[in-house]
Protein backbone atom coordinates (compact mmCIF):
# COMPACT_ATOMS: atom_id res chain seq x y z
CA UNK A 1 0.00 0.00 0.00
CA UNK A 2 2.70 2.35 0.38
CA UNK A 3 4.08 1.74 -3.06
CA UNK A 4 0.75 2.69 -3.76
CA UNK A 5 0.10 6.07 -2.33
CA UNK A 6 4.20 7.57 -3.24
CA UNK A 7 3.08 6.15 -6.83
CA UNK A 8 -0.12 8.14 -6.56
CA UNK A 9 1.21 11.26 -4.70
CA UNK A 10 4.21 11.10 -7.82
CA UNK A 11 1.49 11.35 -10.60
CA UNK A 12 -0.80 14.12 -8.41
CA UNK A 13 2.39 16.19 -8.03
CA UNK A 14 3.97 15.54 -11.55
CA UNK A 15 0.85 15.67 -13.98
CA UNK A 16 2.40 18.31 -16.17
CA UNK A 17 5.43 16.38 -16.13
CA UNK A 18 3.78 13.32 -16.98
CA UNK A 19 1.87 14.72 -20.01
CA UNK A 20 5.03 15.91 -21.24
CA UNK A 21 6.54 12.74 -21.57
CA UNK A 22 3.73 10.97 -22.49
CA UNK A 23 3.49 13.61 -25.39
CA UNK A 24 7.50 12.83 -26.03
CA UNK A 25 6.95 9.37 -26.42
CA UNK A 26 3.90 9.60 -28.78
CA UNK A 27 6.33 11.97 -30.67
CA UNK A 28 8.76 9.85 -31.43
CA UNK A 29 7.04 7.10 -31.87
CA UNK A 30 4.61 8.84 -34.66
CA UNK A 31 7.70 10.33 -36.36
CA UNK A 32 9.53 6.45 -36.31
CA UNK A 33 6.33 4.99 -37.24
CA UNK A 34 6.09 7.58 -40.22
CA UNK A 35 9.48 6.90 -41.25
CA UNK A 36 8.92 3.14 -41.38
CA UNK A 37 5.71 3.32 -42.78
CA UNK A 38 6.86 4.96 -45.94
CA UNK A 39 9.68 2.98 -46.39
CA UNK A 40 7.61 -0.19 -46.09
CA UNK A 41 4.96 1.46 -48.64
CA UNK A 42 8.48 2.79 -51.09
CA UNK A 43 9.83 -0.76 -50.93
CA UNK A 44 5.95 -2.47 -51.90
CA UNK A 45 5.16 0.16 -54.53
CA UNK A 46 9.04 -0.52 -55.85
CA UNK A 47 8.05 -4.15 -56.23
CA UNK A 48 4.73 -3.64 -57.50
CA UNK A 49 6.21 -1.66 -59.79
CA UNK A 50 9.38 -4.07 -61.06
CA UNK A 51 6.41 -6.72 -61.41
CA UNK A 52 4.35 -4.39 -63.71
CA UNK A 53 7.14 -4.15 -65.66
CA UNK A 54 8.12 -7.66 -65.88
CA UNK A 55 4.08 -8.47 -66.47
CA UNK A 56 4.24 -5.34 -69.20
CA UNK A 57 7.30 -6.48 -70.76
CA UNK A 58 5.62 -10.36 -71.32
CA UNK A 59 2.88 -9.00 -72.80
CA UNK A 60 4.66 -6.88 -74.99
CA UNK A 61 6.79 -10.26 -76.40
CA UNK A 62 3.38 -11.95 -76.29
CA UNK A 63 2.01 -9.62 -78.71
CA UNK A 64 5.04 -9.27 -80.91
CA UNK A 65 5.04 -13.07 -81.16
CA UNK A 66 0.88 -13.31 -82.12
CA UNK A 67 1.81 -10.18 -84.69
CA UNK A 68 4.24 -12.18 -86.25
CA UNK A 69 2.36 -15.73 -86.89
CA UNK A 70 -0.42 -12.99 -87.95
CA UNK A 71 1.32 -11.51 -90.64
CA UNK A 72 2.96 -15.10 -91.80
CA UNK A 73 -0.46 -16.21 -91.79
CA UNK A 74 -2.21 -12.99 -93.84
CA UNK A 75 0.76 -13.45 -96.21
CA UNK A 76 -0.18 -17.41 -96.69
CA UNK A 77 -3.78 -16.54 -97.46
CA UNK A 78 -3.18 -13.69 -99.99
CA UNK A 79 -0.71 -15.65 -102.09
CA UNK A 80 -3.92 -18.14 -102.18
CA UNK A 81 -6.29 -15.66 -104.02
CA UNK A 82 -3.20 -13.93 -105.38
CA UNK A 83 -1.77 -16.82 -107.47
CA UNK A 84 -4.95 -18.40 -108.17
CA UNK A 85 -3.15 -19.93 -111.60
CA UNK A 86 -0.60 -21.84 -109.31
CA UNK A 87 -3.27 -22.72 -106.54
CA UNK A 88 -5.45 -24.32 -109.34
CA UNK A 89 -3.01 -26.35 -110.43
CA UNK A 90 -1.58 -27.68 -106.82
CA UNK A 91 -5.03 -28.57 -105.96
CA UNK A 92 -5.54 -29.88 -110.07
CA UNK A 93 -2.00 -31.91 -109.40
CA UNK A 94 -3.14 -33.32 -105.62
CA UNK A 95 -7.06 -34.19 -106.60
CA UNK A 96 -5.27 -36.56 -109.96
CA UNK A 97 -2.63 -38.03 -106.65
CA UNK A 98 -5.50 -39.11 -104.95
CA UNK A 99 -7.62 -40.14 -107.66
CA UNK A 100 -4.39 -42.66 -108.83
CA UNK A 101 -3.98 -43.85 -105.20
CA UNK A 102 -7.19 -45.04 -104.90
CA UNK A 103 -7.87 -47.02 -107.78
CA UNK A 104 -4.71 -48.18 -108.19
CA UNK A 105 -5.51 -50.89 -105.20
CA UNK A 106 -8.42 -51.39 -106.99
CA UNK A 107 -7.52 -52.81 -109.89
CA UNK A 108 -4.37 -54.57 -108.53
CA UNK A 109 -7.10 -56.27 -106.18
CA UNK A 110 -9.61 -57.13 -109.05
CA UNK A 111 -6.42 -58.83 -111.04
CA UNK A 112 -5.67 -60.45 -108.04
CA UNK A 113 -9.13 -62.07 -107.54
CA UNK A 114 -9.45 -62.65 -111.37
CA UNK A 115 -6.05 -64.92 -110.99
CA UNK A 116 -7.32 -66.34 -107.88
CA UNK A 117 -10.58 -67.61 -109.52
CA UNK A 118 -8.70 -68.80 -112.66
CA UNK A 119 -6.32 -70.86 -110.42
CA UNK A 120 -9.76 -72.53 -108.20
CA UNK A 121 -10.90 -73.05 -111.62
CA UNK A 122 -8.20 -74.93 -112.46
CA UNK A 123 -7.96 -76.72 -109.63
CA UNK A 124 -11.59 -77.73 -109.78
CA UNK A 125 -11.51 -79.00 -113.41
CA UNK A 126 -8.32 -81.16 -112.10
CA UNK A 127 -10.59 -82.67 -109.39
CA UNK A 128 -11.53 -86.46 -110.14
CA UNK A 129 -15.06 -87.32 -109.43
Amino acid sequence: MLVEEIIKEYRDTNQQRELNVTARIFSIWNKDEQVLLSKLLESNIINVHNKNLKIKSDLHSILDSYKSVYDIFNTKILDLFNNQEDSLKRIDNIALLIKEDSIRPSFELLQNTIEEIKWVKTEIEVLDY
